[in-house]
């Protein structure tokens, strides 16, 4: 993993084992989740360019109608455990 934070000159890596946790572990962290969290995970495509904020606008309301109660977790929404092995700071 690196974090890198440009405005201060600094970054950290981590080296470790990664191994993705398993759904019951990520369905309850997502059910501790904001409404409006469960909504965008559903809305946004990660990495994805949008034309204009009005695209991600349209996808959030769309989920919230077809979501008026229980949110449940997407299928492609998960977390990752790593168990680190080295870091290294810089700045």
């Amino acid at each position: 993993m690196l974090f890198f934070w440009p405005k201060l000159s600094r970054q950290i890596r981590i080296q470790g084992t990664c191994v993705k946790l398993d759904e019951k572990y990520s369905d309850a962290y997502f059910e501790s989740r904001p409404r409006s969290s469960k909504i965008g995970a559903w809305a946004s495509n990660q990495s994805d360019v949008l034309k204009d904020v009005s695209e991600l606008e349209d996808r959030i309301k769309i989920y919230q109608d077809k979501f008026k109660d229980h949110i449940p977790r997407p299928i492609h929404w998960g977390g990752y455990k790593v168990k680190p092995e080295f870091f290294e700071f810089w700045q």
